[in-house]
């Protein structure tokens, strides 16, 4: 369920064309107008005639003379869209932003700067320490994404690892050279698919779908019906991106899946079509589901952009204890205000402060923060914080390893999801983790604080750890 509600990050999105010299189409306000948004500070959710998606922004003018409409951003930054590339326009439903956000900017000040500046030397120092491999490939990846002197050293030696003969390393690699805005070749992703190596065949997988390379649909249907949970998730999540319309029956019956990676992998992909007759099958199929695979059902027409599936959440999955906590964050992430309000009531609720826990208690406290409740960023704060003292679960009281791993596993989720935000008000937070003596939550820290400040390189690995 955690990764299921970490997987649903996106906005929602309708399948209309935006005719070319004319005003988008506005969905989820009826008789909204451009001016009416543009007045009102209004958020919404634009889709472009390529299916990307630009959710949380707000409109701040439209240019006749030169046919685009200009944008504020979710992280305040300035932009525009030519009008004929968008698809449509969605009101993002009884959410209005008022006041400033904590982040009105990208522009990162002098002690931001320190902060990255900060990450870059320590992923240096853990890459010249450490004798793991893995880790070093890691703190490469972090070092190349960087305006550290040894960044071309780095490059360098992710170039020579990708080369290498044994297909997993080589991969790894590649996808984070790919990170970098590197090119994989065909020959590489062939390499993986043709190896031994389940990693190098998922890692591969990844790729393709990411690079939308459709020429190896094949490989990826068959590697989506593979019976093992490391292979099967990333081939399904590449068929979604791709777009590949044959292997919609299969995912749909994943769905019901007892394997959870298989099932959530299918959620996410059949969410990426915008096809009406891929919405009509998904729609079709929740005449008979019930409990795990109808709410699954339903999270993959809300990715679409399903509007009978926003309601169904909000009535029928935020009212069954089962699903409640998991459908509010999914929905609090678009600003959905009743989701917002079930998740501060939540937070006020004593807890066990196990891992699984905590976790949450940090993405739920994330979304009410980037939703303009400054205070949330204090539990955060606070969850990163976590010692192993703190630290509770049914016959391991007095564990102190486990405690320890534990509080390992947040505080590197903690740091992944403030990277994932790509906000710059998230680095001072980051200060902390960064100089950790463990090296996996100091390199995680390191890599959140890249994403920040190199933001090409944060959407590409954001991407990539999606899968």
């Amino acid at each position: 369920m955690k990764k299921f509600a970490c997987a649903c990050l996106l906005a929602l999105v309708l399948c209309a064309a935006a005719r070319a010299g004319e005003p988008p189409r506005i969905t989820g306000d009826e008789g909204a107008t451009m001016p009416d948004l543009i007045r009102e500070g209004r958020l919404v959710t634009i889709t472009l005639t390529s299916g990307a998606q630009d959710f949380n922004v707000k409109i701040t003018g439209i240019h006749e003379d030169s046919g685009t409409v200009s944008i504020v951003d979710s992280t305040g930054a300035p932009t525009a869209y030519r009008i004929e590339k968008i698809r449509d326009v969605r009101v993002q439903k009884g959410v209005i932003r008022r006041g400033e956000k904590p982040d009105p900017d990208t522009v990162l000040t002098a002690e931001d700067k320190s902060i990255v500046a900060g990450a870059a030397n320590r992923a240096m120092a853990i890459f010249t320490e450490s004798h793991v491999q893995p880790v070093k490939m890691v703190a490469a990846n972090i070092l190349a994404a960087s305006d550290h002197e040894h960044k071309a050293g780095a490059l360098s030696y992710l170039k020579e690892l990708s080369e290498t003969n044994d297909a997993a390393t080589a991969l790894a690699a590649a996808a984070f050279l790919w990170q970098n805005g590197e090119v994989v070749t065909d020959e590489t992703l062939l390499a993986g698919f043709d190896s031994g190596s389940r990693g190098a065949k998922a890692t591969a997988s990844i790729l393709a779908g990411l690079m939308k390379a459709d020429q190896f649909v094949v490989e990826l249907r068959k590697f989506s019906r593979d019976p093992s949970v490391e292979i099967s998730p990333a081939a399904t999540m590449a068929l979604g991106r791709i777009g590949d319309e044959e292997s919609v029956q299969g995912l749909i019956e994943a769905l019901s899946s007892i394997t959870e990676p298989r099932a959530l992998a299918a959620v996410f992909s059949l969410g990426q079509f915008r096809s009406q007759d891929v919405t009509r099958r998904l729609e079709e199929s929740l005449e008979q589901a019930e409990g795990l695979p109808r709410y699954r059902a339903i999270s993959a027409l809300y990715l679409q952009g399903n509007e009978r599936a926003r309601n169904l959440l909000a009535t029928e999955f935020m009212k069954e204890p089962a699903y409640d906590r998991f459908a509010a964050l999914v929905l609090a992430r678009d600003g959905d205000p009743d989701a917002l309000k079930f998740l501060r009531g939540f937070l006020e609720k004593p807890f066990d402060p196990n891992a699984e826990n905590l976790i949450f208690r940090a993405s739920a406290a994330m979304a009410l923060y980037i939703a303009g409740d400054i205070q949330a960023k204090g539990i955060v704060t606070d969850v990163l914080n976590t010692r192993p003292g703190d630290i509770y679960a049914a016959g391991k009281t007095g564990d102190q390893k486990f405690k320890e791993a534990s509080v390992n596993t947040v505080q590197r989720a903690v740091c992944a999801l403030m990277g994932n935000t790509m906000r710059r008000d998230m680095l001072p937070v980051l200060a902390g983790p960064i100089q950790s003596t463990d090296p996996t939550v100091a390199l995680t820290a390191c890599l959140a604080a890249m994403q920040i400040g190199n933001r090409e390189f944060g959407k590409r690995a954001k991407d990539f750890l999606a899968n």
